[in-house]
């Protein structure tokens, strides 16, 4: 969750105690839990019978605070490996037992966990890691738009760019770029929408009610690069 969207929450509920969590089903459900006065934006501290690592993705080399690689879990409850899948099984679990989660995040000094993004949901720009939800979170807070999704679009320059998909909040109007230069003046040279904006009249969601980023990143093939400003509607 954004830590506005945190805040925003703690705020409307003033009598509820607000408290976020991580989990994957391999690791047994529940991995952090916050407490009261953790930080906004963190998903709280490991469980106590849990154990993390964070490594680099492209090394695995074990990572430190604030650094951030991918989730590695262990846990007396992880699983032995998945139903008639040895290959997806030995992808996820390694000989020294840890889940690979596909997810890419961080710890602080104070030990709390921070969850940035999936791994196959990462845009590469120039050799640098993008994270959508940077974007996202940014082009979030425009009070014009409902919902964002950022994808890769492939490149012939920078191998990949980001390209944000949008819906706009009823009776609101705002332009494509209007929305690249918010991103631009928030955000460093390479995380900039040279992939563009592209409007829809809503975002495709998986039974869960998940965004459909699968759909979004075949829909992405359809646009070029030098068509930053095109609306396009479902």
């Amino acid at each position: 969750m954004r830590p506005q969207l945190h805040e925003a929450v703690i705020k409307a509920l003033p009598q509820t105690e607000v408290l976020f969590t991580y989990g994957t089903s391999e690791v047994g459900g529940v991995c952090t839990l916050q407490r009261q006065g953790d930080k906004i934006g963190s998903s709280g501290y490991v469980l106590r019978n849990g154990r993390l690592k964070v490594i680099a993705v492209d090394t695995e080399r074990p990572l430190g605070p604030y650094e951030v690689g991918e989730l590695l879990w262990k846990s007396p409850y992880i699983m032995t490996g998945y139903y008639n899948n040895p290959q997806a099984s030995r992808e996820t679990l390694d000989k020294d037992g840890w889940v690979h989660s596909g997810d890419l995040g961080y710890y602080d000094k104070d030990g709390e966990i921070y969850i940035c993004d999936r791994i196959k949901e990462v845009i590469k720009v120039r050799g640098c890691f993008v994270f959508p939800t940077e974007i996202e979170n940014i082009l979030q807070s425009h009070p014009a738009v409902y919902e964002v999704a950022v994808v890769r679009l492939h490149s012939d320059i920078d191998d990949e760019h980001p390209l944000a998909f949008v819906t706009k909040v009823p009776g609101k109007e705002v332009t494509a770029d209007e929305l690249i230069k918010l991103v631009a003046n928030n955000l460093e040279d390479h995380k900039h929408l040279r992939g563009g904006v592209q409007f829809l009249d809503e975002l495709p969601h998986t039974d869960t009610g998940k965004i459909a980023r699968k759909q979004l990143l075949e829909l992405a093939k359809r646009f070029v690069l030098d068509d930053v400003s095109t609306e396009y509607t479902k």
